[in-house]
């Protein structure tokens, strides 16, 4: 049934495309609507092409440098390429958004962010921006819920031993019957999506996530040591040499909690000691945020004005029918490597250009 989907999916954006109704559908698009004129894409990492298993295996986290490379070509030739902090100068004087816009982001600030996507992004002179969540660069000690979907990726854990370790956390720990949403008939689909999988996982709370992950690390047979001291993140001097050369820096905040767990307090903390971090050690100043998992409400925005900065990304974001953007409300597409590619694993410029144009 999956390989079915893929290929009307891939069949629909074939003629689409090539038949050229998709560029007729998205010039009335943009009569219509001249925010429709802005797409902004959401990356997370950038993997060695040898890495592919990994890639496919971590839910909306990666792509190979084989396809990033492919879809940094199609927007470099298709695209009127920004930085973030140029969209950011037109949203608040009100311009006008040049014709066929788009904006790459990247959250988190992998290590491969530096190794493989800024190689790419300079052959291509794609401006970027990289929010870095500054406790992690720090510490290099991951989010539990990130380390677990890292974990996805490693041997052969995805999917049948990953699914199993979590029902029997679950029937051990009664969390079937006590946690709504987690009811063990609900696994049959996981087999073959691991972003359901994490979506589940996210559900028991940090004490028997961590209790999975490490039953992950013992049937996986990782070298623990050498996994716990593997460098993730991004260091300054990578993040130095990258603003040198065009590359942008925001905030993802310091710990990468989300923002609506925490207390007014905590909130200004993240938002304000992270952008003094990042300033300290670039020598520029920041005006750019990224909500950790996207999430927000009214306060927080009014809160990251206040704090400083001129714009902020999320995942939902802003409605594109509205006259103007909320530009700390921005809407991006979230890209990742089964995002366009055919059912016979290859790049598809027909399905990255529907994506673009939020066809699907």
């Amino acid at each position: 049934m999956a390989l079915l989907r893929k290929i009307i999916k891939i069949s629909l954006a074939t003629i689409i495309y090539y038949s050229g109704f998709l560029a007729i559908y998205s010039f009335f698009c943009r009569i219509i609507s001249p925010q429709r004129n802005l797409v902004i894409l959401m990356y997370h990492r950038v993997l060695d092409n040898k890495d592919k298993k990994k890639a496919e295996a971590q839910p909306g986290m990666c792509v190979t440098k084989e396809f990033f490379n492919q879809q940094m070509k199609f927007l470099s030739k298709h695209y009127n390429l920004l930085s973030l902090e140029k969209l950011s100068e037109i949203l608040e004087n009100k311009l006008p958004i040049p014709r066929k816009s788009a904006v790459v982001t990247f959250d988190d600030g992998w290590q491969d962010n530096y190794l493989y996507a800024y190689p790419i992004l300079n052959k291509f002179n794609v401006p970027a921006s990289i929010f870095l969540s500054t406790d992690l660069i720090k510490t290099n000690k991951l989010p539990i819920f990130i380390e677990v979907s890292l974990l996805l990726g490693e041997s052969d854990l995805w999917p049948q031993k990953a699914i199993n370790i979590f029902k029997r956390i679950l029937r051990e720990n009664n969390l079937s019957q006590s946690v709504k949403g987690l009811e063990e008939h609900n696994f049959s689909l996981d087999n073959r999506d691991s972003y359901s999988f994490m979506v589940k996982m996210m559900m028991l709370g940090d004490k028997f996530i961590n209790i999975v992950a490490n039953e992950m690390k013992k049937e996986s047979g990782l070298d623990i040591e050498k996994w716990d001291n593997t460098r993730w993140m991004l260091n300054w001097d990578e993040i130095n040499e990258m603003s040198k050369y065009g590359i942008d820096f925001g905030s993802h905040g310091l710990s990468h909690d989300l923002l609506i767990n925490l207390n007014n307090d905590q909130i200004r903390h993240e938002l304000i000691e992270s952008k003094k971090i990042i300033e300290k050690n670039i020598g520029k100043p920041v005006y750019l945020f990224s909500y950790p998992n996207g999430d927000y409400n009214a306060e927080i925005k009014k809160m990251v004005q206040e704090a400083g900065y001129s714009c902020a990304t999320a995942v939902r974001g802003d409605h594109t029918s509205k006259k103007h953007l909320d530009r700390y409300a921005l809407k991006r597409v979230s890209i990742n490597e089964g995002g366009s590619l055919s059912p016979t694993g290859r790049f598809s410029k027909a399905i990255f250009a529907c994506l673009l144009e939020r066809i699907f």
